[in-house]
């Protein structure tokens, strides 16, 4: 496959292309760097992700370093995916050679688009310096909440500081409803047990998806014995959440924090089958005697996400008492579930 045999795949998406993507950019062949940039800002203008994903794949297989500028613009061009390998790609790039790579990201920031400006605050994260937190701070200061978000992202990589842990706390009071999520969210990389009392306001935030966020956040909080009763009273208040996102997440947590058991046994007929897939995990994580008989009925639930769920978590058990019920969902009517507890049983045995 050549590169016009490349092209005419992403528009047929016939055959594999990579391992002629992957010999391509390993070619050293800069003859190749005029054709593939050009096609790449076609697939941007296009909004064709996937196109765009292969030629930066190439480029940054030719150029390296020098690829990275037009790269993170192509990551700034928001086409509506997740953008996960441009995202590994860069980093790879940053990792490799970060001081070529901090002035390109310092210029996006300062920036008058908004996009390269939060292009730039996300790279930042992988080029961190303690100086930096100044420049993190006037970002979560701007008018623009996509800024104050992308700001964030990169405090988590001064997760030591105690400095970058206040602007996250802060940012917990932000206008903004997507911005208060994103600051519960990356509250947890901080692991500060302290982070709990600054959560409870929170609980009774308006918006679902700052509320959903807060269970599996506390779970993920290193909770000490003198914050543990804030975190499970917490935790408690959200699972009768009207929201079955809320309920969800505070099984999540409970889960992680290791109960009160019998406050998930007591939810475990939740009408939502999210809630009861997550509390199913939660149990599961921490299986035992006085259980079997939640996780029985959970083994049997209406919804085939319950049980496969359910199958998956019980394969990270080490109690010996789970593997009848792993046994018994290997015979589940559901193809999925019974290929989840096979896997299961692998793992246990």
């Amino acid at each position: 496959m050549t590169l016009d045999e490349v092209f005419h795949h992403v528009d047929t998406l016939d055959g594999d292309p990579w391992p002629t993507i992957e010999e391509l950019a390993a070619s050293g062949d800069h003859s190749l760097v005029p054709p593939v940039q050009a096609a790449l800002e076609r697939y941007l203008d296009e909004h064709n992700w996937y196109g765009r994903d292969l030629m930066a794949y190439i480029l940054a297989g030719l150029r390296g370093t020098a690829a990275f500028p037009l790269l993170l613009r192509a990551f700034a061009r928001p086409l509506r995916d997740d953008r996960d390998d441009l995202c590994a790609w860069l980093a790879d790039i940053m990792q490799a050679d970060p001081a070529d790579c901090r002035p390109t990201v310092l210029s996006f920031i300062a920036a008058e688009h908004r996009d390269l400006r939060a292009a730039g605050l996300w790279a930042l994260g992988y080029l961190i310096q303690p100086r930096d937190i100044e420049v993190l701070q006037q970002a979560l200061s701007d008018a623009d909440p996509q800024i104050r978000r992308a700001a964030l992202g990169s405090l988590t990589s001064l997760k030591s500081d105690m400095r970058a842990y206040q602007l996250v706390l802060s940012a917990l009071h932000d206008r903004d409803d997507e911005t208060r999520q994103s600051a519960v969210l990356h509250l947890r990389w901080f692991a500060d047990p302290d982070a709990v009392n600054h959560l409870l306001p929170l609980t009774r935030d308006t918006a679902l998806h700052v509320r959903s966020a807060l269970g599996e956040t506390i779970g993920h909080l290193l909770v000490d014995a003198d914050h543990r009763p804030h975190a499970t009273a917490a935790l408690l208040s959200l699972l009768v959440d009207p929201e079955p996102q809320v309920r969800a997440g505070a099984a999540h947590g409970l889960g992680n924090l290791g109960g009160p058991l019998d406050a998930l046994q007591h939810h475990a007929s939740d009408p939502d089958q999210h809630v009861r897939a997550a509390i199913a995990v939660a149990l599961a994580k921490n299986a035992g005697p006085s259980l079997t008989a939640t996780l029985r009925i959970l083994a049997s639930d209406t919804s085939a996400a319950v049980r496969a769920d359910l199958a998956t978590a019980l394969g990270d058990c080490d109690w010996p008492g789970v593997q009848p019920l792993i046994a018994a969902l290997s015979q589940d009517p559901d193809r999925t579930v019974r290929a989840r507890a096979n896997v299961a049983l692998t793992r246990i045995s």
